[in-house]
């Protein structure tokens, strides 16, 4: 009777383990979600854009929109470092954004290093710091698409360019609002 209970007590913790790591992931599915949303969002894409144009301005001739549109980048980019390198997200959600994160530092670090003396706030955006240094490690890697695994796929597909006829496909394109519906692959 005991060796059965201590079956049915396993059996539940093994249960409620698994529970949690899937609740865990939902929600870090979440986060990542959420992560790829700021990253594309448009605003902060035209805030990237306008901060790169801040690339070769010195600091002390930026403007207070300027000052601020470095902040925002700055700010989400801090909220995604604290993500990954607590472990909510994974940082290979991030392979090829890797240099534009570096690159966003390195604008935006005359203001950071401003910021954190006048206030005497070291930790200001730390985890935006961490991130950028962890990206910079890894454009020092070997990218994913360099390797084998990829090479290996890209020969076993060859026709990925040429398996759709894509002037078919353009002429199911609807204009008027109604779904068009493709079948797929032309069979010649």
């Amino acid at each position: 009777m005991q060796t059965i209970a201590a079956l049915i007590s396993v059996l539940a913790a093994a249960i409620a383990f698994g529970q949690v790591h899937l609740m865990r992931n939902s929600a870090h599915g979440s986060l990542l979600n959420e992560m790829l949303r700021w990253q594309g969002a448009q605003d902060l894409r035209d805030d990237r854009a306008r901060m790169y144009g801040l690339a070769s301005k010195p600091f002390e001739s930026w403007s207070a929109e300027e000052y601020r549109c470095v902040e925002r980048v700055a700010t989400v980019l801090d909220q995604i470092g604290f993500l990954v390198k607590h472990r909510y997200v994974t940082i290979r959600a991030f392979l090829t954004w890797h240099s534009q994160v570096v690159l966003c530092f390195q604008i935006a670090d005359p203001l950071i290093s401003y910021r954190r003396s006048s206030e005497n706030v070291p930790e200001l955006f730390l985890n935006f710091e961490w991130l950028a240094r962890r990206s910079l490690k890894a454009t020092r890697q070997r990218a994913w698409w360099h390797q084998r695994s990829w090479q290996r796929l890209q020969a076993q597909t060859p026709t990925l360019t040429t398996t759709f006829d894509l002037t078919e496909v353009s002429s199911t394109r609807r204009t008027d609002n109604r779904t068009a519906v493709f079948n797929g692959p032309s069979v010649e």
